[in-house]
Order: structure tokens, then sequence, then C-alpha cells
């Protein structure tokens, strides 16, 4: 009986062993191997984020965002991307300090501010939202996806005359479009 309980024992230690050497090689392969094939290059970092964005493995993308913008800290794109990122993972506060870093190195891209009024309106902070689309409208007074969502915003806050005045400009822009 010893016996028999020592080899099970074994068998036990065995597996969890080879569970333990397989978790560690799929980690290699993972977030080690890419570090090794890319060695510093953004592009390849930023290249495998936005293919884990479109598989929609959020955090593996985010890992390699983190890489690009390790690689290069003015890389605006990968902070667009990890914030798409993070919004998709309803991460707000991160989305937001990322889509404004993203201002802070290109402030002339409209879809920056949208997408940061948006960030702020699903956190509920509409003042802050109305703030940011506004932004994007005085960029592109064309815009009317910024002129919808502020619809929300003012709505949000109350502001009635806003709200319908935004959405007269935003249904007349669709309809020119």
């Amino acid at each position: 009986m010893i016996l028999e309980r020592q080899k099970f024992d074994k068998g036990v230690d065995l597996t969890v062993k080879k569970f333990f050497l397989i978790s560690v090689f799929v980690v290699f392969l993972i977030f080690l191997f890419p570090l090794l094939f890319f060695n510093g290059n953004y592009r390849g970092y930023l290249n495998s984020a936005n293919s884990f964005f479109d598989k929609k493995e959020y955090f593996k993308a985010i890992s390699f965002y983190n890489l690009a913008i390790e690689s290069n800290p003015k890389l605006v794109d990968a902070y667009v991307n990890r914030a798409n990122s993070y919004f998709k993972l309803h991460e707000y506060d991160k989305a937001i300090q990322d889509f404004s870093k993203a201002i802070e190195l290109n402030s002339k891209n409209v879809s920056y501010y949208n997408n940061l009024g948006v960030s702020y309106y699903d956190l509920r902070e509409f003042t802050k939202a109305v703030i940011a689309y506004n932004s994007a409208i005085e960029i592109n007074s064309n815009m009317s996806v910024a002129y919808f969502n502020r619809v929300s915003a003012y709505y949000a806050l109350g502001n009635y005359a806003s709200s319908e005045r935004d959405s007269a400009n935003a249904r007349r822009l669709d309809s020119n479009n």
C-alpha cells in the first residue's frame, strides 16, 4: 500500500512538473519570444499589437502597445490603439490617459478628441465629454458624429436646447455627406 502511494505521488509530482514546464514555455512563446524577435523594433511590436487587437485579445495587445511605446515614446498610433484596447475593456480612465497623450502628440486629429469625449461620457463625466466634443468640432465643424455625441452629453446635463440644436446640425451634416 505504501509503495502504491509513493508511485501515485511520483506520478502527480511528474504531472505537476510537466504542467509547470509547459506553462513556462507558453509564457515564453507569448511574451518573451517576441521581445527577442523584435529586439526593440517598435513597428514589429505595433504590428503584433494590432494583430492581437483585431483578434479581440486586448490584454495581449496592450502588452505589445506598451513595448512599442517603450521603444518609441512618440508613437501616436500605439497610444491611440492602446486607448482603444482599454476602452474595449471598459477601463475608461486608462483610455482617457492615452487619448490625452495622443492629443498632446498630435493636437489636430479630430478623432482623438471625439474618442476622448466618448470615454468621458461612458464615465458619466458629461461636462468633460462636451469639452472634448467641442474641441473636435472646432477642428472640423463638419464632423457629424461629434455633434451626435454631444447631443447625448448635453441631454445628460439637462441642456435640452443645446441638445436639440446639435441634433439639427448633425442631421443636416449627415444628409450632406
